[in-house]
């Protein structure tokens, strides 16, 4: 992958920018961190929420990415339902409680666009 990023043809000025790529990137991991980071009310401490995030971010595996990736839950009623539908059943973040799965859920159908992978990259890209 790091070579695909690495053979892209983009200058400092150009819509491709470094700059440019290093923010799609960067999108796509907040946005994965946004929907498994726990809620402070789970846990107070910053430090301890933040591992846990890891945790749970080391829990996704590629079949959810490749499930969700390209699907907009908060623009399209009909990719809600189907969103929920798998998240909440555990097909999706399988390694996931149902209590967890309920608050990524929530954190899902809050998205606007597509749900951003590195599929999506290199689609843009």
């Amino acid at each position: 992958m790091l070579g695909k990023v690495t053979g892209l043809k983009c200058d400092e000025v150009g819509p491709y920018s470094y700059e440019g790529i290093i923010n799609y990137l960067a999108h796509v991991r907040e946005s994965w961190t946004f929907f498994v980071t726990p809620d402070p009310s789970e846990i107070a401490d910053a430090a301890q929420r933040a591992a846990e995030t890891r945790r749970r971010l080391a829990n996704i595996d590629q079949h959810t990415v490749e499930t969700l990736q390209l699907m907009a839950p908060g623009a399209s009623s009909a990719e809600s339902r189907k969103v929920q539908g798998l998240v909440l059943s555990g097909q999706v973040v399988s390694a996931f409680n149902e209590q967890e799965r309920s608050a990524i859920w929530g954190r899902l159908r809050a998205v606007d666009g597509l749900i951003p992978s590195l599929f999506t990259f290199f689609e843009d890209f």
